[in-house]
């Protein structure tokens, strides 16, 4: 191998390693910013993020800098599942805990539920 491919090889090698570390569509940026739902890759997780997310599953928007970030459920799916995690995430400043399906009563064939004797308990406020 002559010195001109080996350091075409070394200088392609190097970039591709930088490239590993520097894009935020990859695993290791995510790792080294550790920004969970980060979907816009500015390096934040806030509002925006929310709103760029859906505005993509709304067909909106044609790309995401890190769809990744935005799969808070890890199925490899990007899908309204997300977005209810990623506001929940927003909101709480974490992630929800499992939940027990099982505590859910069997569907009655009804879209609605009577909540509180369907009388509205607002106050003045």
């Amino acid at each position: 191998m002559t010195i001109t491919r080996r350091m075409t090889a070394f200088w392609a090698s190097l970039a591709l390693t930088a490239g590993m570390f520097l894009t935020n569509g990859s695993a290791c940026a995510r790792a080294l910013a550790g920004v969970q739902g980060d979907v816009n890759g500015d390096g934040e997780f806030s509002l925006v993020d929310v709103v760029c997310l859906q505005r993509w599953l709304h067909g909106e928007d044609e790309s995401l800098a890190d769809w990744k970030a935005g799969d808070l459920n890890e199925d490899d799916l990007l899908d309204v599942f997300d977005l209810g995690l990623v506001k929940y995430t927003l909101i709480h400043g974490q992630m929800p805990e499992e939940f027990d399906l099982s505590v859910l009563p069997e569907y009655s064939g009804m879209a609605w539920i009577v909540v509180g004797d369907n009388t509205p308990d607002f106050s003045d406020l």
